[in-house]
């Protein structure tokens, strides 16, 4: 700048002007909101001479990499930072580019757009386009779904889903989540599963062979199916299924039949499809080979044996015990007979045919039987020991001679000692054994030593019940091998009375409780309604600790009855369902009147049984109960604990006198809490999220039920698979409240002011329903004190508590707040009040870090004014920094400035002339001394050759100064100067009265021009002006300097002869061209001169003409 100033304060000027080209006109960008736009502008001339000059803009969020530039041509980077601007705001501003070649305006327009996702098909700036999205492109969608941006660009301002969506984002499968996502905020719908076919059936399979079944889906989607086959002659191509497998809506899933694994005849199976919502299932039936193999039929045959052994042995015993005739057990057991013929059991067949005959006296039959017996006899005698046995007992019975009978009776004693266990062979033992027969105390100690060894056989029980029935003193002897026997005879109903009693002590005297003991006591129980019997019932249960549902009956009827017997009411209570519609027996309230030693739960129910039913019982009964439920539930809320019979207590304490201050104090640690049911035995937790709180809660399911605590109307409820993927909107579940006390949570809030869920609710309802005004403060400055809220909902409250302060002028409450706040977590309207506030109550000292990261053109000017203001007075000697200045500016342009922010811009500014120039007019309002900016005013002027009116009353006051710059002075006169002289460009009059008196006392060629053109075009002159004018002319002249405006003055004085009569042709343009004149005189031919440049560019050629001679040029 100086260097051209001072080759204009030289004469040194150039005619043509150079203009700047810009590779753009103007700047319009679209950005993204938190994004950095990089840019560049170049700068050059056409004829590419050098250009120098500095840079500035007027969008503080507009960032120049260079504030100068010089070159024939320059490349301006720019970055334009939208880090924190919101979506939708539009911002306009501009580049200044100050230069050698004038001052210029490049327009900066910003959009700011919302932030997007740039896919394949194109920009993806809301959830209705990423829906559309994922319906194209499953795969791009779920890329952007776990993208750590997906929240800030889609979700921003949203609290509610982004709840959602970091609660689905837990799940194994992100494609599970994002489905579920979707479908939650209602963008698509659940796909649902159909099947061709239900049921196949194949018959005759000679060959393994495949077949499929075809699955439809009726959306698009994400969906994993888990394929089972519940046989192993069926194998499923895959076991797992997911959606993109899937041609368009169907799927063809392939199995095979395998035929190695199918047995013969019918084979049935199923193959399952399961999907976290649907159980589909497809019936398959096969027929295999029938193939009758060797092993196969010995499998049929021993279950054949075995069940005709089993109708052998209840035949006899139905004949034994007279339940049916002996015709009848002959006609049954010959039925027997030939089905073991049939079936080939031959030795059996003579075995029984033989027994039969034995018993009916059939000597012939008998005759028959022993030819084939008699062949068998060495065989059994080494193979097989209970035939053998058999075959001894049949000889025995048979002619029942002694010596015969003593013989058999030796024979079979040997095998029974050999086998001890078996039962087989002590029945026929005992049969024959004559002091078995005749002496009963034997037969007893034997059947006792059979039972201790642990024989279980119908047979020997019905031995020992003969015995136990004809010999009543031989239950005095009987221990725990005698159980076993009477039992069945409790089933088979042909107990005694004497067995009977000896059976109850036994059983009652049982430390351990055996099913099958309790059912023979219900079946006699049963057959009579015997008190003891009850009794022992009741003993047994109770010392066992039985209790539930499929006991009551008893503890019912133990009631009814009168049974005294210990603990007798407490087990009926633990055993009873628990209705609290139900009325309790009126000896079971009285009786826990006295002294209630039941646990929690069932004290819960009792309690609450008796508040619901409180006007059926007898009041006399109830006396007393009153306190004690009232104790109880204090008791209970003090742990913090509620169910659904806690709850109907809560609700009677809460209306009652025991409201005091400790209940209130507790009341809102359940007042919340809420129960969850869900049926699907998928569903392991529930995992709740709350908007305001950092932290999700998970609860596991027990039984299907979840309590968890719901304080809010947003709260976001998770349903938790084994595969740990979650359910927000496709699983059916119940969601119960246990108590409806809201409306005293502001009665609590004095007494828990420390509990989160209380002030979260009460917030809520505050803001949503505007309750609880009243209590605002007092709830947000609580809820600023809890920790794990979630930062945005902390700041929220934050500055609703602050305005609330501003409001009602709580100032030093107020400035308290305000030392703390982070303006990042508000919103830009919300944070320029916070910083407006920050700025009257002169706290938070780093403002103008928070000015430089979010702008200040939302405050106002006022407020900024103050600011400016107040940081010079306090801090004098601070440094100026460039923001500063934009800001003392920014309240300036909107009129609002001081005497201290003037003087400021005064000495640091750097800017536009127009800039500059509101500055001055600023200063001069302050009577401030700003000759420095004058002098900056018109150097710039002069730098840019910009012309402004402004510049010319600046430069008067600047020519006034003692301080000017002489050479600043001149320069500008003579640049006025030559644009006077070279383009005619009118000068003011107080400026020609300036230049007047500069001329007097300075050589200035170009000024002195200057003046002399303007007297020559004035009608009268002074003497002065005269003589001035005279000489000056005639001094330019004889330096050969001949300008065709000193021709006006042959009006005032006589021109020298060098140009007295003359008519010049002069032509104007920069002084290093070569001007060639064309001309002729009259009709001579034209002729070619070179013009003389006389003076700065001004190029003259001077004629002698006569009367009637024309110029043509």
């Amino acid at each position: 700048m100086k260097e051209k100033l001072t080759k204009f304060s030289r004469g040194m000027f150039q005619y043509e002007r150079q203009a700047l080209l810009f590779s753009q006109e103007s700047i319009e960008l679209g950005i993204e909101s938190g994004k950095i736009y990089e840019g560049s502008l170049k700068i050059s001339t056409k004829s590419h001479i050098p250009i120098k000059g500095i840079l500035s803009k007027t969008d503080h969020f507009l960032k120049l990499s260079e504030t100068s530039f010089s070159g024939t041509e320059v490349t301006v980077p720019y970055t334009y930072d939208a880090t924190e601007l919101p979506a939708g705001e539009t911002r306009t501003g501009s580049i200044l580019v100050i230069s050698n070649c004038g001052e210029y305006e490049i327009p900066v327009v910003v959009k700011v757009e919302a932030p997007y996702f740039l896919t394949e098909l194109g920009k993806i700036r809301d959830l209705f386009q990423f829906a559309n999205l994922a319906k194209q492109d499953w795969l791009s969608a779920v890329k952007i779904f776990k993208s750590d941006q997906f929240v800030k660009k889609l979700l921003c301002h949203d609290s509610k889903t982004e709840v959602l969506y970091h609660g689905l984002m837990k799940s194994i499968s992100t494609s599970h989540a994002m489905e579920e996502f979707l479908i939650s905020i209602h963008k698509k719908v659940r796909i649902n599963l159909t099947l061709d076919k239900t049921s196949i059936e194949y018959s005759n399979v000679c060959e393994s062979l495949q077949d499929r079944i075809v699955i439809y889906k009726d959306n698009w989607g994400y969906t994993e199916i888990r394929v089972e086959a519940d046989a192993d002659f069926i194998e499923p191509e895959h076991k797992i299924i997911w959606s993109e497998n899937f041609i368009g809506n169907s799927y063809n899933l392939k199995f095979l039949i395998k035929k190695e694994n199918l047995k013969p005849g019918l084979n049935h199976g199923s193959i399952l499809l399961k999907t976290p919502h649907q159980n589909l299932r497809v019936e398959i039936v096969a027929r295999g080979e029938e193939q009758l193999e060797v092993k196969q039929q010995n499998v049929k045959d021993s279950i054949n044996h075995q069940e005709n052994l089993i109708t052998l042995s209840q035949n006899y015993l139905n004949f034994r015990m007279n339940r049916i005739a002996a015709e009848d057990y002959l006609l049954q057991m010959r039925t027997l007979l030939n089905q073991m013929y049939e079936s080939g059991e031959t030795e059996y067949y003579y075995l029984l045919k033989a027994h039969l005959a034995v018993s009916i006296g059939d000597m012939d039959e008998i005759s028959e039987c022993f030819r084939y017996l008699d062949k068998c006899r060495d065989e059994w005698e080494q193979d097989d020991p209970e035939k053998y046995a058999a075959y001894q007992y049949l000889i025995a019975m048979k002619d029942r001679e002694q010596d015969m009978i003593e013989v058999a009776s030796g024979e079979i004693e040997k095998l029974y000692q050999k086998q001890p266990d078996n039962w087989k062979i002590f029945w026929f033992f005992m049969n024959v054994k004559r002091e078995y027969m005749e002496e009963p105390r034997k037969r007893f100690e034997a059947l006792q030593e059979l039972l201790r060894n642990g024989v279980r056989s119908r047979i020997i029980y019905y031995e020992a019940s003969v015995l136990y029935r004809e010999h009543p003193v031989f239950l005095a002897e009987v221990s725990e091998e005698a159980l076993p026997v009477m039992t069945w005879m409790v089933r088979e109903n042909c107990m005694s009375e004497e067995v009977k009693q000896q059976y109850l002590l036994m059983v009652s005297k049982r430390k351990h409780f055996y099913p099958i003991l309790f059912h023979s006591l219900e079946k006699l129980y049963e057959e009579q309604e015997d008190a003891h019997i009850l009794q022992v019932i009741l003993s047994i249960l109770i010392r066992t600790q039985k209790a539930g549902r499929k006991y009551f009956k008893w503890y019912e009827l133990g009631i009814q009855k009168q049974v005294r017997i210990l603990q007798l009411y407490e087990y009926y209570m633990y055993s009873m369902e628990e209705d609290i519609h139900t009325v309790l027996p009126e000896s079971v309230v009285t009786y826990f009147s006295v002294d209630c030693t039941l646990n929690e739960k069932k004290r819960a129910f009792l309690y609450a049984n008796i508040v619901e039913n409180w006007e059926k019982y007898d009041k006399v009964v109830l006396e007393g109960y009153e306190e004690a439920i009232h104790q109880f539930a204090k008791k209970e809320l003090e742990k913090r604990v509620i169910n659904r019979n806690l709850a109907i207590l809560y609700e009677e304490l809460c209306t009652s006198e025991a409201f005091d201050e400790t209940v209130k104090a507790n009341l809102p640690y359940v007042m919340f809490q809420q129960e969850i049911r869900c049926e699907n035995p998928d569903i392991i937790g529930v995992a709740v999220a709350h908007k305001e709180v950092e932290k999700e809660v998970y609860t596991p399911l027990e039984g299907g039920v979840a309590q968890v605590a719901i304080y809010t109307d947003t709260a976001q409820i998770f349903l938790v698979d084994r595969k740990n993927n979650r359910y927000a909107a496709t699983m059916e579940y119940y969601v119960s409240k246990y108590l409806f006390l809201n409306e005293l949570a502001k009665e609590c809030l004095s007494f828990a002011e420390q509990n989160g869920m209380l002030l979260l609710y009460l917030y809520e309802q505050m803001e949503t329903y505007h309750k609880y005004a009243q209590t605002a403060v007092t709830i947000r400055k609580r809820i600023l004190m809890l920790d794990e809220l979630k930062t945005a909902f902390y700041w929220e409250c934050f500055g609703k508590l602050v305005n609330y302060y501003y409001d009602t002028t709580q100032v030093a409450l107020l400035d308290e707040l305000l030392q703390n706040v982070d303006f990042s977590y508000f919103d830009p309207e919300e944070r320029a009040r916070m910083m407006e506030l920050c700025m009257v109550r002169g706290v938070n000292a780093d403002l103008e870090e928070q000015f430089e990261r979010y702008g200040y053109d939302k405050l106002s000017p006022k407020r900024l004014l103050s600011y400016c203001c107040k940081q010079l007075t306090q801090n004098p000697e601070r440094q100026i920094t460039q923001l500063f200045l934009d800001i003392c500016y920014y309240a300036l342009l909107h009129g609002k400035n001081a005497k201290q922010t003037t003087s400021i811009l005064c000495e640091h500014y750097v800017g536009s002339l127009e800039q500059l120039i509101r500055i001055w007019k600023a200063c001069k309002e302050y009577s401030l001394d700003c000759v420095e900016l004058e002098e900056q005013i018109v150097s710039q002027s002069l730098f840019g050759e910009t012309k402004r009116k402004e510049v010319v009353t600046v430069f008067y006051e600047y020519n006034s100064r003692e301080q000017k710059d002489k050479m600043v002075v001149k320069a500008y006169l003579s640049y006025r100067a030559y644009e006077y002289l070279l383009r005619d460009e009118e000068i003011e009059a107080p400026l020609v009265e300036i230049m007047k008196e500069f001329i007097l006392y300075n050589n200035c060629n170009i000024a002195n021009l200057a003046y002399l053109k303007i007297l020559s075009k004035q009608e009268r002159l002074t003497e002065k002006e005269q003589e001035t004018a005279e000489i000056q002319v005639g001094q330019f002249v004889k330096q050969g300097i001949t300008l065709p405006f000193f021709i006006g003055f042959k009006r005032h004085f006589p021109l020298p002869y060098e140009i007295a009569n003359k008519y010049f042709v002069d032509y104007r343009c920069n002084a290093n061209r070569k001007v060639v004149l064309h001309y002729a005189l009259n009709s001579e031919r034209f002729k070619e001169e070179v013009m003389k440049n006389c003076y700065q560019g001004i190029y003259v050629k001077n004629f002698v003409l006569f009367h009637g001679d024309t110029l043509s040029y």
